[in-house]
This record gives C-alpha cells, sequence and structure tokens, in this order.
C-alpha cells in the first residue's frame, strides 16, 4: 500500500477516534438526561455539532504537526496534498459521524433503558442530513485549504 494513502488513512483513523469519543461523551449527557427519546436526541444532536469544530481542527493540527518532521514529503506535491487530505478528511468525517451515532445511541438504550428504535428515529430526526452533511463538507473544504498551505509552505523550503 502506498505510504501517501496510508498517511491519509490514519488522518481518517484519527478523525473517527474523535466521532467515537464524542459520541461515547454524547451518550453521557443522554444518560443524564434521560427522560424519553426525544429530549434525549434534541441533547445528543446539539453536541453532534462539536464535531463541525473538531474534525477541522485536528486535521489542520496533524497538518501543522506532519510539515517538520520526515512527513513532510507527502506535500510536496499539491495533487497529492490534496489526495491526501481529501481520503483523510472524506473517511474520516463519515466514519467520525457513523461512530458518534452508534455510540451516542447506545449508550442510553444500554445503560437507562431507552427504546432503540424511538431513540435512533428522533436522533436522525434531530440531527438530520444538513448537519452531517455540514460536518463532512466542512472537513473537505478545510482539507483543501489545508492542502494548499502546506504544499506552499513545503516549496517554499529547501
Amino acid at each position: 500500500m502506498d505510504n501517501r494513502l496510508k498517511f491519509g488513512l490514519s488522518q481518517g483513523a484519527l478523525l473517527a477516534g474523535v466521532g467515537l469519543v464524542c459520541g461515547v461523551l454524547s451518550g453521557f449527557v443522554g444518560l443524564l438526561v434521560a427522560d424519553g427519546a426525544e429530549p434525549v436526541a434534541n441533547a445528543i444532536a446539539t453536541l453532534y455539532l462539536v464535531l463541525v469544530l473538531l474534525c477541522p481542527a485536528l486535521l489542520a493540527f496533524w497538518t501543522w504537526a506532519s510539515l517538520d518532521d520526515e512527513d513532510r514529503v507527502h506535500y510536496r506535491s499539491l495533487s497529492g496534498a490534496i489526495g491526501l487530505l481529501l481520503v483523510g478528511s472524506l473517511l474520516g468525517s463519515v466514519a467520525g459521524t457513523l461512530f458518534f451515532m452508534v455510540t451516542a445511541i447506545n449508550m442510553p438504550v444500554i445503560f437507562s433503558g431507552e427504546n432503540n428504535l424511538d431513540l435512533r428515529l428522533a436522533l436522525m430526526a434531530a440531527i438530520g442530513w444538513s448537519r452531517s452533511l455540514l460536518v463532512v463538507a466542512v472537513t473537505v473544504a478545510t482539507s483543501v485549504v489545508l492542502a494548499f498551505w502546506a504544499y506552499r509552505r513545503v516549496a517554499s523550503q529547501p
């Protein structure tokens, strides 16, 4: 497997891990609310928007940190940098969303006895496609900007 693809997949795994951790924390908030499917879903949906900030911020931090070590070779060509960051951001934001949903739904269901189907439907209605696509779109757009920035920074150094 190409090193650039491995690097992009590891970025995606980081973003998926962020979704998992945020889902666990949202699940705990759902446990605290635990007053029916609608209030739990609304509390979890509010916390879902944290991914809009965390995913691009961690992608930016990873890119910035990788410019000072041997990983900078991944950003020597603009097309390579864009491809690398697009793979990481797209896979990571989608996987992060899925991990968030699974953990945030299952924690209140398992530990407080919320109805699984009611909570799933309420949470999907509360989050909707617009918020899910917002997380993916902001993360992908940030990755393109980061690719240009990283390419220019690597190209300007000897």
